[in-house]
């Protein structure tokens, strides 16, 4: 379990991230904006009502690409690939619930819903609900084989569609973030500022996000490997959505 900051030294945290990005508002759009008229509240049911209004248009958008997808062979993709997808979408979709138990339930129901899933389960071993500026919400998985189901499936002629997965020589661990939602998230997507970044220039915000985030978890990854002793150590997948694929991306690099 992680260790949880003390409130004084959590809101000391949070009122500090907020002159930081107070300031770089001020630098950015000084001249557009009077900064001393501004109205935190407001701004921030206004930026919750952006969201909803975003959300709402991604999926209809969604929708009509995936309908145009499937209408046109240039842009169709292997069943391997759509179940990727899949399966990647619904992880990231999923680090949105509000409790540990919202998140075991979505993996069983994830288990069942997909015949050719039901030759793995998913284990969750780290669940952060709570996001703190630089420090967003996120929960690992680590999706394991279920040899009971392989063993039936492969000496069962004709029980599956395709036959079992050989036996990984690796841990399949995910990593999924989550995108804004909370107070943390959005003062970590008003540190706006461009910075260096591997021959390039990145939000500030997400960079600090995603190097937390994966420094954060070196060492269980390193005991996960340490575990498992599978020959090839381990197969790490981040996903994310929205501020989450930004910081996934960056502790991914």
């Amino acid at each position: 379990e992680e260790q949880q900051r003390p409130f004084q030294e959590t809101i000391g945290f949070f009122l500090e991230t907020f002159q930081n990005v107070w300031k770089t508002l001020g630098d950015h759009f000084g001249m557009h904006i009077a900064t001393t008229d501004f109205d935190v509240l407001g701004f921030l049911y206004f930026m919750d009502a952006q969201q909803e209004t975003r959300l709402k248009r991604a999926v209809g958008d969604w929708k009509e690409r995936r309908r145009l997808d499937f209408h046109h062979n240039e842009h169709k993709l292997s069943l391997p690939d759509l179940a990727t997808l899949h399966e990647a979408l619904y992880l990231a979709d999923l680090s949105y619930v509000d409790s540990k138990q919202d998140i075991q339930d979505g993996l069983t129901r994830m288990t069942r819903q997909e015949k050719h899933n039901s030759y793995y389960y998913y284990e969750l071993v780290y669940a952060r609900l709570e996001s703190s500026p630089l420090e967003p919400a996120h929960f690992i998985v680590l999706k394991r084989e279920n040899q009971t189901v392989a063993a039936a499936a492969a000496a069962t002629s004709g029980m599956w569609d395709t036959q079992p997965p050989p036996t990984t020589t690796f841990l399949d661990v995910v990593i999924v973030v989550r995108g804004t939602k909370e107070i943390g998230d959005i003062l970590s997507n008003g540190l706006l500022a461009a910075e260096d970044y591997d021959n390039g220039k990145a939000h500030a915000g997400i960079a600090s996000s995603g190097k937390n985030l994966a420094r954060t978890h070196m060492k269980l990854l390193q005991y996960l490997k340490d575990e498992s002793k599978k020959p090839d150590g381990i197969k790490l997948t981040l996903v994310g959505h929205s501020l989450g694929a930004g910081v996934a991306s960056i502790a991914a690099m």
